[in-house]
């Protein structure tokens, strides 16, 4: 499975459990962010290292909070 089909699935599972639509946009940056950073598009392929480089770029970015970057991993999770 692609990694956006993932989170197109994983939208349609927030909007059943009722989440905001701010919630929905939130997991679905990060997870179209990780994608675009991704060589391989395929979960199959994803691995640990990928997603360290993936980790390290938000750090690189200098995003103004831990929780920010906290909140990206996480949504990777």
């Amino acid at each position: 499975m692609f990694l956006l089909d993932a989170a197109d699935l994983h939208a349609a599972h927030l909007r059943r459990l009722r989440r905001s639509d701010r919630t929905i946009s939130f997991y679905l940056y990060w997870l179209n962010d990780l994608d675009a950073s991704l060589l391989f598009h395929d979960l199959d392929v994803v691995t640990l290292a990928d997603l360290r480089v993936w980790i390290d770029s938000l750090l690189l970015r200098g995003l103004k909070h831990d929780t920010s970057v906290r909140g990206a991993v996480m949504t990777a999770k």
